[in-house]
């Protein structure tokens, strides 16, 4: 496959599938990242032969704490260079915290906050050193702001909204951009995908398909002084 690669980190869920096929279809070779690795293959093969892009499936479980090591020596190891890094986060909950399993909240952590922080941590520099690359990190929100019922969902959304405005700021001049997609995970998902990548490459650091639904506290410190996409769906 081409040496540089569009990885995409929960590529079988959310937004993952609508993703990959959009990033596809813009001859972006892919690698997929998902825990099953039945559903990957599929993907994977159905991706290859709708887009003849190169596609290359690792199921790994991003909640584990190897997982990004592995996968970023493995591709290192074979000369492949990730130019574009997609964190795209674990399936969401709603509960009471109180009510919810401790190992519930600690899954939510480990996937919405320690895998995408594992993931940039290993694929930024090479970046950095290239003068060039993409982050998109991928935040689901309910289109209403703090969640009632947030278990441990939410709050690690409004983390990840916070940290990619951080490093989006930190990276300014470097040559690597950091774009944040915040969307209802109920929106369509594949119209979701088409202003995801748009927003990407015309390097927006809020994408916000709707208009609507991020936290408005977060969206003003992401959105002042910086590009924000709203796509137009009519």
């Amino acid at each position: 496959m081409n040496p540089r690669a569009t990885l995409i980190t929960g590529a079988c869920s959310g937004f993952g599938p609508p993703l990959a096929r959009e990033f596809a279809a813009h001859g972006h070779p892919l690698v997929l990242v998902a825990p099953r690795k039945a559903d990957l293959e599929t993907l994977a093969r159905d991706l290859r032969a709708a887009h003849g892009v190169g596609v290359r499936a690792i199921a790994k479980d991003p909640e584990r704490p190897e997982a990004a090591r592995d996968i970023f020596d493995d591709l290192e190891a074979d000369g492949t260079a990730v130019d574009i890094l997609v964190n795209n986060p674990g399936p969401g909950c709603r509960g009471r915290f109180r009510e919810s399993p401790i190992e519930d909240d600690l899954t939510m952590i480990r996937l919405n906050v320690v895998a995408p922080l594992r993931f940039t941590k290993l694929f930024l520099p090479p970046m950095i050193r290239g003068h060039r690359g993409r982050i998109l990190n991928i935040v689901p929100t309910d289109g209403s702001g703090p969640d009632p019922l947030p278990g441990g969902c939410q709050p690690t959304m409004a983390f990840l909204l916070s940290w990619s405005e951080e490093l989006a700021l930190e990276l300014e001049g470097t040559g690597v951009h950091v774009g944040t997609l915040s969307a209802p995970a109920a929106f369509w998902k594949v119209k979701v995908a088409k202003a995801a990548y748009q927003g990407l490459m015309n390097g927006d650091r809020l994408i916000a398909p709707g208009g609507t639904n991020t936290p408005p506290v977060t969206a003003g410190r992401i959105s002042g002084g910086s590009a924000t996409a709203r796509a137009n769906w009519n």
